[in-house]
Order: structure tokens, then sequence, then C-alpha cells
């Protein structure tokens, strides 16, 4: 929906007055949700503190096994849905052979994966465990990228595939921050988080690189079906990180 409207606004009115309108509806969405933002009120009953109950300091958190593991993990976990993400219905025409027209529903596959993988999986880690369910987003993507790599003929197939991808990858974004603030509290959250945000921010630009790198797509859908299963390996070795006294 929102590359058809985009591409309506710049036909129509040009690329900088279509920012000049983007900026003007974020603004006024972004003020009038801000007004409806309210502190909760502290609740009665005893927190449960689900890994330990200690705030590490930016500082202290770089001392720790835990956050290097975490900032692999949350690369591998990230690297496949950015590679597939952004070139969805590329793929699906030049890959998988498909229509534009029909490749355009990839589009809105993705979109509506990403957004119930947010929702699902985070849901489920709560129930079950972040690193449990991190082990099965990358069992998912394992076999999605190995699928997508050498069964990909196929529109129904296809879909599918990118569906679980996608959901995993919107997985992934939405548990991170909260095993952020069990592994080392809600106090230094912000500062935390930034930090091992950054593996994000590394998957984005090693994506199109591991594109680059190889000499057909199907071959990086491979290699990242590879890494997925390094994150599925690291996802049984890392540990709460040590209370510090």
């Amino acid at each position: 929906m929102q590359e058809s409207h985009l591409s309506y606004l710049i036909q129509s009115i040009g690329v900088s007055q279509t920012f000049l309108v983007q900026g003007l509806v974020y603004g006024v969405v972004c003020l009038i949700g801000a007004q409806m933002l309210k502190v909760p009120e502290e609740s009665e009953s005893n927190t449960k503190i689900l890994v330990n109950e200690n705030d590490f300091e930016p500082k202290s958190m770089l001392k720790t096994r835990a956050f290097y593991l975490l900032c692999i993990i949350y690369f591998f976990g990230s690297l496949s849905g950015l590679v597939v993400i952004g070139l969805a219905q590329d793929i699906a025409r030049d890959v998988v052979g498909l229509t534009p027209r029909i490749a355009g529903y990839s589009i809105a596959i993705a979109a509506v994966a990403n957004a119930l993988g947010r929702l699902g999986w985070g849901d489920l880690s709560d129930v079950f465990g972040r690193l449990r369910v991190f082990s099965w987003l990358f069992l998912i993507t394992a076999l999605s990228m190995l699928t997508l790599s050498f069964w990909t003929h196929q529109a129904i197939v296809y879909f599918i595939v990118l569906g679980l991808i996608v959901s995993s990858f919107g997985g992934f974004l939405a548990t991170f921050p909260a095993i952020t603030s069990d592994y080392f509290g809600t106090f230094y959250f912000g500062s935390n988080y930034g930090l091992i945000y950054q593996a994000y921010g590394l998957a984005s630009l090693a994506g199109p690189f591991l594109l680059g790198l190889t000499s057909q797509d199907t071959q990086a859908f491979f290699v990242a079906s590879l890494l997925a299963v390094v994150g599925l390996g690291l996802t049984l070795i890392v540990r709460p990180p040590e209370v510090i006294n």
C-alpha cells in the first residue's frame, strides 16, 4: 500500500513535494500519538523477574559473553529477512519467473507476514522462552532459505516460503528487545538495546553485500540458510550474564 501510494504521489506532484507531504503526514500522526502516551500506573502485584534482577550499565554489558553472542544471533536472525524482504517482488519475477502482476502479491504477503510474525512470535516467547523461540525461528528460516535455493518455480511454494521467512524476521525484531531487558535489565535499556541493535544495522549492510558476492541469488539464499543453522547452534550455548554483586 505504501509503495503504490508513494508511486502515485511521485507521478502526480514530483519527488520533492512527495517528501514534503509524507513529512507533514508523519509529523501530524506522531504529534497526535504522543498526546495519548501516559506513564502506566505501578502494578500492586509483585513483578516477576524472568532471568535476573540486575541492571547492567552499557560498559558492564560490553564485558559479558552474552552480549556478543546475542549480537551474532541478531545478525544471523536478521540477515535472511533483509536479503529477501526488499527484493521480494524482484525475486518473484526474475528467479521464480512469475508475471509482474502475480509477483506484486509478494509485497502484500511480506507485509502481512511481517506484522503477524511480530505479534505471534512475541507472544510465544513470553510462554515458551526467548531462546526456544529463537531456535524455532532459525530452523524455519534455514529450511525456508534452503527451499528458496533449490525449488523456486512454483508460485504457491514461493509465497509460502516468503511468508515464513518474513514472519521469522518479524519475530526476531519483536523478541530481541525483550531478551535484552531479560538479560541486562530495564534501567539502561535504551543504551543497551541501542548497542545490540547495531547487529541489525550490520546485517542490513551484509545482505546486499552477500548478494553481490554470489553470481546467482539462489547461491546467496543457500549461504543465508547455512548462517541460520549457525545461529541455531548459538541459541544452544548463550546463557544469561552473571549478576553483578
